[in-house]
């Protein structure tokens, strides 16, 4: 390979990185843009210690409030099962649900799940989790609940199992 060469392929490697970086900033170039909302933003509070892992974690304010679970297990890399179940009797009235995982003060890049209407109510889904180089596990789940005119949100923080077997 002579030096035209060479500089060629690293121009090449350079614009597909800046490419890759440019798409993982922006959510409308992954396929899920955001949607706009106007209208008001509730934030719920989730149970201090409670992880939703394999049972149901609850989320409260003035409306009422949901829950969230995920089947046993979480690992990175593999896929598990997210439920978000409204309580009964509660002012949430949703027709979307998502959740996205952040890990703090660790750039795990966008990790925002769609998850649909399930059968007898609430919303099903899966997720998948990145696995992060430095081996850390504490993970936090953000859930959004959109209706017509409000948006409900909470936090949930957990810790996921290792990769390792």
């Amino acid at each position: 390979m002579n030096m035209q060469q060479a500089r060629w392929m690293i121009l090449v490697f350079f614009a597909v990185a800046l490419v890759g970086y440019l798409a993982s900033r922006n959510p409308a170039l992954l396929g899920q843009p955001d949607e706009p909302f106007s209208g008001e933003v509730v934030e719920l509070r989730a149970e201090s210690g409670c992880e939703p892992l394999g049972r149901a974690c609850p989320a409260t304010g003035e409306d009422g409030g949901f829950t969230l679970r995920f089947s046993e297990g979480v690992r990175p890399l593999e896929p598990f099962e997210v439920r978000i179940r409204p309580a009964p009797g509660s002012g949430i009235e949703a027709q979307r649900a998502m959740v996205e995982f952040e890990m703090t003060g660790m750039d795990m890049g966008i990790n925002r799940f769609r998850v649909e209407p399930a059968a007898g109510g609430g919303f099903a889904g899966q997720a998948v989790i990145p696995v992060c180089t430095t081996g850390r596990t504490d993970w936090v789940a953000t859930v959004t609940l959109s209706g017509t005119e409000r948006m409900w949100v909470a936090r949930f923080p957990f810790e996921a199992q290792s990769r390792q077997r």
